[in-house]
């Protein structure tokens, strides 16, 4: 705003966005003439929780993706959101969900053959029979 007939002013793209300034000039008219940057979403980079999984891998900046507990875990899944991280950069942004093993329930060895401390075990826990 507030330049005058003949004189140029650079456009780029807002924080989150990437794409190459371009200069626009005042016309006589009153309005500026010329292209404007094509500006396009960043990616988020992944993030990485222990035993949580997310869809987040196309997410770019503006958008939300769905993180839930792994398999063998149990919790509330969350969302997550692109948005800046402070640095010009972006990230994926949120709680991540509160995962808790699952107890084996299946494939315990059973019989008098068998000893072992196998009960109660969670996801990721070992035994020896």
């Amino acid at each position: 705003t507030g330049i005058g007939t003949g004189f140029h002013c650079l456009v780029g793209c807002a924080p989150g966005f990437a794409g190459s300034c371009q200069a626009l000039i005042c016309q006589a008219d009153k309005s500026l003439h010329g292209t404007p940057p094509t500006c396009e979403p960043l990616p988020c980079p992944s993030r990485n929780v222990v035993n949580v999984v997310n869809d987040c891998g196309s997410t770019k900046f503006g958008g939300r993706c769905f993180a839930s507990c792994a398999d063998g875990f149990s919790g509330t899944p969350t969302f997550w959101s692109c948005g800046l991280d402070g640095q010009a950069g972006v990230q994926l942004q949120g709680d991540a969900p509160t995962c808790e093993a699952l107890t084996c329930i299946y494939n315990i060895p059973v019989g008098l053959a068998f000893a072992h401390v196998c009960e109660n075990l969670k996801t990721g826990e070992t035994c020896t029979v």
